[in-house]
């Protein structure tokens, strides 16, 4: 009895959305991050707005940290000090 996803060509091996329904949940979640900022009011952008940001930063500490293996103590000052003035809603 098989179970889960197999990969018989290359091809299927390195594509990010192999099965249907993967790529049709990525357009879905992509059609509805479009249409978002029309829809939401301010207070919701600015959560969004910060949230986004706030990953940005995560993921650009996880590349530098967990890849390159270097200690980055100005990192979180730099881009979270940045954060607040960038997301901020007038």
């Amino acid at each position: 009895m098989r179970s889960g996803v197999f990969h018989t060509t290359y091809t299927d091996d390195v594509s990010l959305r192999p099965t249907r329904i993967m790529q049709v949940r990525i357009a879905l979640v992509m059609i509805a991050a479009l249409a978002f900022p029309f829809f939401a009011d301010g207070y919701w952008l600015t959560l969004a707005n910060t949230i986004l940001i706030a990953s940005i930063a995560a993921i650009g500490l996880n590349i530098l940290v967990g890849y390159t293996g270097q200690i980055s103590i100005g990192h979180g000052g730099r881009i979270y000090g940045r954060a607040p003035r960038i997301a901020r809603y007038d």
